[in-house]
């Protein structure tokens, strides 16, 4: 039966941080939509994706763990096959795995998902603010695999990095 707690344990731990990241996305798109913009970039797909695995997958995963967790736990405890410990132990690992991915790649992806252009600046997902005065080049990277953008911040040059799409070059390029 321990071996069962700690699944629960580590299933709910990594629930919280899901949900937590889900929430803090959220949030984040919400306040760029409330910006007065000139003009905004969308990334359907990216938005379309993130809410199918957001609200369809994910729940679906946690409630057959959840299910799987009461069948279980109904079962008499001194008569439990391993081998069901053993198919719930790997279903968590799964979901751990799908939630731990889901997150990592997602910190890259979700910078393109919306942004605004207002007041002369462009505002991303991650509090980040590039004014277009400051802007230097934008470019790519030679495999197409990254947008680059190189903006001059307090007498500095840094670079900002988002996942490339040839509509968010488009967007950047009209200006």
């Amino acid at each position: 039966m321990s071996k069962l707690m700690v699944g629960i344990i580590f299933i709910c731990l990594v629930s919280f941080f899901y949900i937590g990241s889900l929430i803090f996305v959220l949030i984040k798109i919400n306040k760029l939509k409330k910006i007065e913009k000139t003009r905004f970039f969308k990334n359907k797909q990216l938005l379309i994706t993130f809410y199918i695995l957001s609200y369809l997958i994910t729940p679906v995963l946690l409630g057959l763990l959840v299910g799987l967790i009461t069948y279980i736990a109904s079962l008499d405890s001194n008569n439990i096959p391993d081998s069901y410990f053993y198919g719930f132990q790997a279903s968590y690992l799964i979901y751990v795995i799908y939630v731990l991915a889901i997150i990592l790649i997602g910190t890259k992806l979700y910078k393109t998902m919306y942004i605004v252009e207002a007041n002369n600046c462009y505002y991303f997902l991650d509090n980040v603010v590039i004014s277009k005065e400051n802007i230097v080049t934008i470019t790519n990277n030679l495999k197409r695999s990254y947008l680059i953008i190189s903006y001059n911040n307090n007498n500095f040059r840094e670079a900002y990095q988002l996942k490339y799409s040839w509509k968010l070059k488009d967007f950047f390029d009209e200006k």
